[in-house]
């Protein structure tokens, strides 16, 4: 079995033993060492990755941000009406405000990064 020379650098000490182990095992298999190396910290990457279970997302203390005053919080926000009523035109009014910080329709928006999506159904 071969060993592996690696030093690793820039990672936390509990995980540069992992990595020796995860490209030694890489080396085995006959990879060359950089090789070896990618290999390891590609899956370190995947095990951060790893699901997490509900019991555990639930303890993640999360803080709400309105980012239009008492109507658009975090999460998801869904604009409904019928046909004809002006969503669209009120979604990018809306999107133009918070972009900027600026009030809308007398309240006041978060300034914050907006993606504006015009997906029509019809």
């Amino acid at each position: 079995m071969m060993t592996s020379n690696y030093t690793a650098t820039e990672v936390a000490p509990d995980e540069a033993e992992r990595l020796l182990e995860l490209s030694g095992r890489f080396m085995d298999d006959g990879l060359s060492r950089e090789d070896a190396d990618k290999q390891a910290r590609k899956v370190m990457r995947a095990d951060a990755l790893a699901p997490v279970p509900l019991s555990e997302v639930q303890k993640i203390e999360r803080k709400r941000i309105w980012y239009w005053d008492g109507i658009f919080t975090t999460g998801l926000a869904v604009v409904a009406a019928k046909k004809g009523l002006l969503k669209s035109w009120l979604a990018l009014r809306l999107g133009i405000a918070m972009s900027a910080g600026l009030p809308f329709l007398g309240k006041c928006t978060k300034k914050s990064n907006v993606l504006y999506l015009a997906i029509e159904l019809d």
